[in-house]
């Protein structure tokens, strides 16, 4: 990355990716156990956490004499709340699926389903109606990025290529509408072999003297109606977690960084601390998930006992968050977005030493003033290049400027800039 001085793009120029639309939860239902009452009858059902893209299904432990294989049952016998749209079909002599129409699964959300067992085996009339429950498992991502190009053709050009692996199969066009980025650079999604992996590539990206911001904005919203934003539904992943400050964290490999998000969503978004899978459901559900052999998955269960209790009884796995890796860390994510751009706004104004004072009272001023900057789109990083001209206003060499945090004058600009003086 010779050339000009200092033309420098650093990608950690925040990759803030705000994917909000991707993690939406609610916990207006209950989750419900059925009853032991029901063994005799009920072999198997769907219930934990399942794929957008999964049937829903009860296996009974009696074969009916006469079924229509495969074709859509005229009586549906399943019920959910809330609705879905879909049809039933017998795939086994035992065994009746009902499959959602694509989209009906939200992510995150608890749904409630009622099976009327009674039509097809002699029950007790208490146990004519089999209720169950489960989870639509959250959409995560992991994303990474390779070298910057700079092409000799376009030298004051930089071009960016990365890829994003989701958790549950997505189209393009979902992700198209997902991605988009700030400024002048322009992005191009990519489909690969992998229908849960994508590449994409930021193009256009201009060399300056100094780093920048590049932003990764979600802005697909249709996911949520006007009650969703009013219960709070909207929620965003929590990225504070100690989990994410973990030393062993950036050693894993993407694969296993999107085995540990998808379970710590499953224990976070349950209202049981423990997850419980049978190990022939795991293997097929991770398997499928991480486009790993069965063998490669059971190496990664030695590092996934770094985060969190794993137990194995009689074919069924218990997994459990650590409970000091769920706990958020002593800031807040705003606060490390504050210290992001006061760290940022220092090496691009070349402040080598930050007073601890100075730097916690413009932290203080930035967080006070929060909603402010939110509403006036107030860039509070060009407030501390101001801070630093009117503090050598009387010095007109450059090379001589005094470079330090001023609080008191960043609180006047801001003020200024706001309008508030």
């Amino acid at each position: 990355m010779k050339g000009k001085k200092n033309l420098l793009i650093l990608f950690s120029c925040v990759l803030t990716v705000i994917i909000a639309g991707l993690f939406a939860c609610t916990r207006s239902a209950k989750e419900i156990i059925p009853s032991s009452e029901y063994a005799p009858y009920v072999n198997a059902y769907t219930g934990g956490v399942i794929s957008q893209s999964s049937p829903i299904g009860i296996e009974l432990t009696q074969d009916q004499p006469m079924v229509d294989l495969n074709n859509e049952l005229k009586d549906c016998p399943f019920s959910f709340t809330p609705s879905l749209k879909g049809k039933a079909y017998w795939v086994s002599n035992n065994t009746i699926e009902f499959l959602p129409e694509e989209g009906e699964l939200k992510p995150g959300k608890l749904y409630q389903g009622s099976f009327q067992l009674g039509d097809f085996v002699e029950v007790d009339s208490k146990l004519k109606v089999f209720d169950f429950s489960f989870r639509v498992q959250e959409s995560n991502f992991t994303l990474h990025t390779a070298p910057l190009e700079i092409a000799s053709s376009s030298p004051d050009k930089v071009t960016v290529k990365g890829e994003i692996r989701f958790s549950d199969k997505i189209t393009k066009e979902q992700v198209e509408k997902i991605l988009s980025t700030n400024g002048t650079s322009t992005i191009t999604i990519g489909s690969t072999s992998n229908p849960l992996e994508y590449s994409f590539i930021i193009s256009n990206i201009q060399r300056k003297e100094q780093d920048y911001d590049i932003t990764l904005i979600g802005n697909d919203f249709s996911g949520y109606t006007e009650e969703d934003y009013q219960l709070g539904n909207v929620k965003y992943i929590r990225t504070n977690m100690k989990l994410f400050r973990d030393i062993n964290w950036n050693k894993l490999k993407p694969a296993q960084k999107l085995l540990v998000m998808d379970l710590v969503n499953i224990n976070t978004a349950s209202s049981m601390r423990t997850y419980r899978i049978t190990r022939k459901k795991f293997i097929e559900k991770y398997t499928e998930l991480l486009q790993v052999t069965g063998r490669t998955l059971q190496k990664y269960m030695k590092f996934l006992k770094l985060y969190f209790y794993v137990g194995l009884k009689e074919g069924m796995y218990y997994i459990t968050l650590r409970k000091q890796f769920s706990s958020s860390i002593t800031r807040t994510e705003s606060d490390e977005v504050n210290r992001h751009l006061l760290n940022t706004a220092c090496r691009r104004n070349r402040i080598k030493e930050q007073d601890e004072k100075e730097a916690a009272d413009i932290l203080a001023v930035i967080s006070r003033y929060r909603k402010e900057i939110q509403n006036s789109f107030c860039d509070v990083i060009d407030i501390f290049e101001q801070m630093i001209e009117v503090m050598n206003a009387s010095i007109p060499r450059r090379s001589k400027w005094k470079r330090r945090l001023k609080a008191s004058l960043y609180h006047k600009l801001l003020r200024e800039e706001l309008g508030m003086a």
